[in-house]
C-alpha cells in the first residue's frame, strides 16, 4: 500500500514538473510590448523569466502559484517598474514580508488581490498601505484578517482607496467596518458578504461613505431594515446592491425603491419575508436602470412579475430559481415587457412549455434559460439548443 502511495505521489510530482516545463517553453521571448501576464501554478523560475522578458508589465496575475515565494515576487517587482495590479490569490508561500517589500519597490501600485491567502492576517498590512499611496483596490476575501487588522490598514488613511473586498473574512465585524468607513470615506465599493457585520456597521458605512456605488452584504443575517434604510438614505447613488439572505422585509425594500433610483443590480435571494407588495414597490422606483435582478428562493408570485413586465424594460438578467409560485402567466408578462432579457433562470418553478415558448419567441436576445427541476416542462425545451430553436421560429 505504501509503495502504491509513493508511486502516485511520484507520478503527481512528475506531472507538475512537466506542466511547469511546458509553461516555461510557452513563455514569449523578450517582449517589451507585453503588459499583462496571467498564469496559474507558476514558480520562482518563471517569475525570474518574466522579470527579464516582460519589463513593462502592468498587470501580473499568478493565482494558485503555491511554489512562488517572497523571493520570486520581489524579483519580479524589482524588474517591472510599471506594475499597477498584482493578483496573488491562493499563493500561500508569499508572506506579509513579501507584500511589504512589494509596496516599497512599487509604491505606485493601484490594486492588490490576496484572496484566500492564509498568511494575510492584517499584521504588517498597514506598512504596505503607507507605501502605496496610489492604491485604489484591495481584495482580502477569505483571509484571516480581523477587526484590528482592518483598523490597522485603514488608519493609514489611504487617500485613493475606492474598493475593499472583505468577503468571507469571518473575523471581521462592526468595529472593523466602522473604522474602514471612517478612515476611507471615498470608498465606492465595499464587499462584506459572509462577515459578522450587523446594522451597526451598515449605519456607519451609510453615514460616512456618501459616494458608495456597490455594496454587498450577502449572508449577513444580522443586517435588517434598520441598516438597509440607513444605507438607502446615506448612499442614494448605489448602482449594485446585494442583500441575499439578510433580514430584508417589504419595509426596507420600499425604502430602497424610493431612495435608490439608479440601481442596475439588485439581489435579494433567500429573503424569506418579502412579498409582492415590497417587490412591486422597489421595481416601480428602480425601473429606469435595473438590468440584473435576483429573486430566487423568495415567495414572489405572478402578480409581481406582471408588474415587472410593465415597469422593467431594461431587464437583462433575471433569476427566479426555486420560486414555486411562478407560473406561465407571470413569465408571459415578462416576455411581453422585458424583451431585452438574455438570461433567465426558472429552475424549480411551476412554468410549462407554454411559458418557456413565450419567453423564447418574444425575447430576441435570449441566450440562456435554466429549467432544471421544472416538472411541467418537456424534455424538448430542457434539452434544446437555444440558438438552433430560434432559427426555426
Amino acid at each position: 500500500m505504501q509503495a502504491s502511495f509513493d508511486n502516485r505521489l511520484c507520478s503527481a510530482t512528475a506531472r507538475r514538473h512537466l506542466e511547469l516545463a511546458t509553461k516555461k517553453k510557452e513563455m514569449e521571448p523578450y517582449s517589451p510590448g507585453i503588459t499583462s501576464w496571467v498564469v496559474e501554478h507558476a514558480d520562482n523560475a518563471m517569475m525570474a523569466m518574466a522579470s527579464r522578458r516582460y519589463p513593462n508589465l502592468k498587470l501580473v496575475d499568478i493565482s494558485k502559484s503555491k511554489q512562488v515565494n517572497d523571493k520570486g515576487l520581489v524579483a519580479l517587482a524589482r524588474a517591472c517598474t510599471k506594475l499597477e495590479k498584482v493578483v496573488l490569490n491562493d499563493c500561500d508561500n508569499v508572506t506579509i514580508e513579501g507584500i511589504v517589500a512589494l509596496g516599497k519597490l512599487r509604491p505606485k501600485l493601484q490594486m492588490l488581490s490576496v484572496v484566500d491567502c492564509q498568511f494575510m492576517t492584517g499584521f504588517g498590512l498597514s506598512s504596505f498601505m503607507e507605501k502605496c499611496v496610489d492604491l485604489v483596490g484591495l481584495c482580502l476575501s477569505g483571509c484571516r484578517i480581523d477587526d484590528s487588522g482592518v483598523m490597522g490598514f485603514a488608519s493609514s488613511y489611504p487617500p485613493k482607496l475606492e474598493l475593499v473586498d472583505l468577503s468571507n473574512c469571518r473575523q471581521v465585524g462592526d468595529d472593523g467596518v466602522a473604522a474602514l468607513a471612517s478612515y476611507c470615506p471615498n470608498l465606492k465599493h465595499i464587499d462584506v458578504r459572509g462577515t459578522r457585520i450587523t446594522n451597526t456597521g451598515v449605519v456607519q458605512v451609510a453615514s460616512k461613505c456618501a459616494g458608495l456605488r456597490i455594496f454587498n452584504a450577502a449572508r449577513c443575517m444580522q443586517v435588517s431594515d434598520v441598516g438597509i434604510k440607513a444605507l438607502a438614505d446615506g448612499c442614494s447613488q448605489l448602482t449594485h446592491l446585494d442583500l441575499t439572505c439578510t433580514g430584508l422585509t417589504d419595509e426596507g425594500l420600499k425604502y430602497i425603491g424610493r431612495k435608490c433610483t439608479w440601481l442596475y443590480t439588485l439581489k435579494m435571494s433567500e429573503c424569506s419575508m418579502l412579498t409582492d407588495a415590497g417587490i412591486e414597490a422597489v421595481l416601480s422606483g428602480c425601473c429606469l436602470k435595473l438590468a440584473i435582478l435576483d429573486l430566487s428562493s423568495t415567495s414572489v408570485t405572478d402578480k409581481a412579475l406582471e408588474h415587472m413586465g410593465r415597469k422593467c424594460s431594461e431587464l437583462a438578467v433575471l433569476d427566479l430559481s426555486c420560486c414555486s409560485n411562478v407560473t406561465d402567466d407571470g413569465i408571459q408578462a415578462i416576455a411581453l415587457g422585458c424583451c431585452k432579457l438574455h438570461s433567465v433562470k426558472l429552475s424549480s418553478t411551476s412554468v410549462t412549455d407554454l411559458g418557456v415558448d413565450a419567453l423564447i419567441s418574444k425575447c430576441p436576445n435570449l441566450m440562456c434559460v435554466k429549467l432544471d427541476g421544472c416538472k411541467h416542462v418537456s424534455d424538448k425545451f430542457k434539452q434544446m439548443n437555444l440558438a438552433t430553436y430560434k432559427l426555426r421560429l
